[in-house]
């Protein structure tokens, strides 16, 4: 997932202010969904998933994760 380029987390403040992507939840008044990583590695027979990532996982770095973390928290 490091080898996909950067997701533009500024084109979304083009639409509305960031503030609009967040939400409250039992986390804290500010949260947002964030993904690190595709697919799962089990193959549960009711999972839709198995057949779309044939049981595979790819996972971003901690490096990665950090940099996008950073960027959202900064921003």
């Amino acid at each position: 997932m490091d080898a996909l380029p950067a997701l533009p987390y500024e084109k979304l403040s083009t639409f509305y202010p960031l503030q609009k992507y967040l939400g409250k939840t039992y986390l804290g008044t500010k949260t947002i969904a964030y993904h690190s990583s595709m697919g799962c590695p089990f193959t549960c027979s009711f999972c839709a998933v198995v057949p779309i990532y044939n049981a595979r996982w790819k996972g971003k770095s901690a490096k990665g994760i950090y940099k996008d973390i950073k960027y959202l928290k900064d921003n």
